[in-house]
């Protein structure tokens, strides 16, 4: 009885096996992993192992992906009865625990627990200052547990859906705004916009620094190949205040290039420009309705963008789980 660390690209299997095992509640199936979403965690399983060497490579000379997919698995009777992943955000010390998961035959077992401070040990060890995670808002033990090693609930994210693509015609922005490519490498735009219009109470527990949203430039190279192999395309947009210059929105579209799995969609959009929304929304429905192939589509919005969850539910998705975001400012080495 004892954790293990995951081990790449071995574990790649067993981790995807874990995932979709774990995250199944006959008493409420909306939580539970779908057969859609079984087909994504196999490709991304996929690409892991085909890029394996080249991740490998690329963290020999770039520290901040050696973190990549770091956690452990909990294995107890001569099985993997737990897994717990966590990874930093860019190149801050601001982590986000993406997954916590025992398996149904171990649960009350308190395994969840030994994964949790495990983890947090670990990322102290790694430097992280800051800890995040998100719990199903219906999912009381869980959320128990994350509050008894100290997490505090700070904001929520809800997780929406709509069945298939609807026909989107090309956004039409009001007058005195425009649509811009947004490259992946640009932080500085991604930065300028978080930093103004994520809430005082949010950045307490999730900081807003640049090193967040810096990335390692081999990414230019590796995320194309991922791209590829798991069968996505990403689109990123900016929407521009011309007379100011300032971009007041972001829409990400990661949309899938072959049968199965789901699209996803993200947006970010300043309060003072709320009016652009419904904008915004024809925006992303119009990029990932090209060549759909009636896939499911997954948006995320996050409980401070209320304009952004109401414009979302009157073009149809519909709130398919709320999650509680959680997080913690772990004590420095020494203290």
């Amino acid at each position: 009885m004892a954790e293990r660390l995951i081990s790449l690209p071995k574990d790649a299997g067993l981790l995807g096996e874990m995932i979709a095992t774990s995250f199944q509640y006959p008493e409420n199936p909306a939580w539970s992993v779908q057969t859609d979403e079984k087909e994504g965690l196999a490709d991304t399983v996929a690409g892991i192992r085909r890029l394996w060497p080249l991740i490998r490579i690329a963290q020999v000379f770039t520290p901040s992906l050696r973190n990549l997919l770091r956690g452990y698995f909990w294995e107890e009777e001569n099985r993997t009865a737990g897994i717990v992943i966590a990874q930093p955000r860019g190149k801050s010390r601001n982590w986000m625990v993406t997954t916590v998961a025992t398996h149904p035959d171990f649960r009350r077992r308190g395994i969840a627990r030994k994964l949790v401070n495990a983890i947090l040990a670990f990322v102290r060890r790694e430097g992280g200052r800051q800890v995040a995670l998100d719990v199903i808002a219906g999912n009381l033990p869980a959320y128990k547990l994350y509050e008894s090693v100290g997490f505090r609930h700070f904001t929520s994210m809800f997780e929406l859906e709509i069945p298939a693509a609807p026909a989107a015609p090309a956004p039409q922005f009001p007058e005195g705004y425009r649509l811009l490519p947004l490259d992946m490498m640009d932080w500085q735009t991604r930065y300028d916009l978080e930093k103004r219009i994520i809430p005082a109470a949010v950045q307490e527990f999730e900081t807003v620094d640049p090193a967040r949203y810096q990335q390692p430039a081999i990414l230019r190279l590796i995320l194309p190949l991922i791209n590829r192999i798991q069968g996505t395309r990403m689109v990123d947009r900016s929407i521009q205040h011309i007379a100011s210059g300032q971009t007041v929105g972001r829409m990400t579209v990661t949309a899938r290039t072959k049968p199965g799995g789901r699209h996803n969609l993200a947006a970010r959009l300043d309060p003072a420009h709320a009016h652009l929304a419904p904008a915004l929304l024809t925006g992303l429905l119009h990029e990932v309705a090209q060549g759909s192939a009636g896939q499911v589509i997954q948006m995320t919005v996050m409980g401070w963008q209320p304009e952004l969850l109401a414009a979302a539910h009157a073009a149809g998705f519909k709130t398919r789980i709320e999650f509680h975001r959680m997080g913690l400012t772990l004590p420095q080495a020494g203290k």
